[in-house]
């Protein structure tokens, strides 16, 4: 395990992520694992009642926007 030692802002991709913000991570350092994947992620779940009422969401706003 290594520790790397971020600069004030770092993107980061993984938004299901609690250190998540914006697309940047919060942390001030991460650990990383061999390959260069983040470590000291902590992920957010959802029920599965979250998650359908989400999917009707947007599904409601696709169809308001006229997406299909």
């Amino acid at each position: 395990m290594e520790y790397i030692f971020l600069p004030p802002v770092i993107s980061c991709a993984y938004d299901l992520c609690l250190y998540w913000k914006n697309g940047h991570c919060s942390l001030n350092s991460i650990s990383i694992d061999n390959i260069g994947l983040c470590e000291s992620y902590i992920q957010i779940y959802f029920t599965e009642e979250d998650l359908a009422q989400k999917r009707i969401e947007q599904l409601e706003q696709l169809e308001k926007d006229n997406y299909f």
